[in-house]
């Protein structure tokens, strides 16, 4: 009795553990699938997304829309104890959620990395004081985030300017981890543009890539293959290069489609559409500036086959194209015609019916009888 006792009790809290880490959260009409929190020593997992004082989380922000926010995301920066630090790439909107102290680094060009330092110190700082600490971060944390990167900075060099270890043991040691997951602009932006990264005879891979490596090197691109979509986060600076590296060295031709996102899913979002030969002038023309997304592969056109290129400001064109069944244009104009065709028709057969009416008796004069 014992036994079978301690196995129900088991059974409930795991069933328990496993809904709090894969229930689907309906939030504004966005779906979130809230995954468990990850934390680092051992690599254990857990349920529990409670903020405690004197831990480290990185938390996905999203790419931008505070609907698209997991609910694991939204409980962590409504903490009001909580240290928030994020940069100027997660949205005003999201900022605007934060409940604790937020402080914001500005990346900007030719100042990023005095910024990541400053960063790095204020983690330190909340640290060193046994705060709790959150690392807002736009998209998910771990795709072309640097989320291990700064994990690995700041719990391997705690305190760079003293060198005494037993100052380094007093808390970068014991340091708890949480890593929750966002929706990641890699998959969120295109799907806001109206873009499919996969389509059925168009494209069935997909490769991501980033614009930017290490210290500002320029990454290895992918080779040019049939059916494959590439999107690019962080390029939108450098696209003129990019573009002509795919054309030049990777085999890619020339009138392959490529669209560009800027700020998406929020009210500021923009689009850009064109090919490789001409996007970076696009882009320049209308000033599109980071955060942006990339895409580039025939699935671009899927859904907007006749747009001509440069600003897609007609969003009733797209809007009508997904909100129409299948051959619903077709049957409305083969409906259209069958009415002309059959409008004579109906008008000879009014005329006829005219003539053979019989004439109405005559109307009785005034006096007469």
């Amino acid at each position: 009795r014992e036994m079978a006792t301690t196995h129900k009790k088991k059974g409930r809290c795991g069933s328990s553990l496993f809904l709090l880490g894969v229930a689907l959260v309906l939030v504004g009409g966005a779906v979130a699938l809230v995954p468990p929190s990850l934390s680092a020593p051992g690599g254990r997992l857990s349920s529990s997304v409670r903020c405690e004082a004197g831990k480290l989380a990185l938390v996905g922000a999203g790419p931008g829309d505070p609907e698209l926010l997991t609910v694991a995301a939204l409980r962590y920066i409504s903490d009001e104890r909580a240290l928030v630090i994020a940069d100027r790439l997660v949205s005003e909107e999201v900022l605007a959620l934060v409940r604790g102290e937020l402080r914001v680094a500005r990346k900007r060009p030719g100042c990023a990395e005095e910024a990541q330092r400053q960063i790095y110190e204020w983690i330190r700082q909340g640290l060193a004081a046994n705060r709790t600490v959150i690392r807002l971060k736009i998209g998910d944390p771990f795709i072309f985030g640097r989320g291990a990167e700064e994990l690995l900075e700041v719990l391997h060099h705690p305190e760079e300017e003293d060198d005494e270890e037993s100052s380094k043991e007093s808390w970068s040691s014991n340091v708890e981890v949480r890593v929750v997951p966002g929706v990641s602009a890699a998959f969120a932006a295109p799907l806001a543009a109206g873009v499919p990264l996969t389509h059925r005879g168009v494209a069935d891979k997909v490769v991501l890539t980033t614009g930017f490596g290490r210290d500002g090197s320029e990454p290895e691109l992918p080779f040019f293959q049939p059916k494959q979509t590439v999107v690019m986060l962080m390029g939108v600076g450098r696209l003129g290069a990019v573009a002509d590296t795919f054309v030049r060295s990777k085999n890619f031709p020339t009138t392959m489609p490529a669209l560009v996102v800027e700020k998406a899913t929020c009210h500021q979002q923009r689009v850009v559409i064109g090919d490789l030969a001409d996007i970076h002038h696009i882009v320049q023309r209308h000033a599109i500036k980071a955060p942006a997304t990339i895409v580039v592969g025939d699935v671009v056109r899927v859904l907007y086959p006749n747009q001509p290129h440069g600003l897609v400001t007609d969003a009733s064109a797209i809007g009508s194209l997904l909100s129409s069944r299948p051959g619903e244009k077709e049957e409305e104009e083969q409906q259209h015609q069958r009415q002309q065709q059959q409008q004579p028709q109906q008008q000879q057969q009014q005329q006829r019916e005219r003539q053979l009416r019989p004439l109405p008796p005559p109307l009785p004069l005034k006096g007469a009888g």
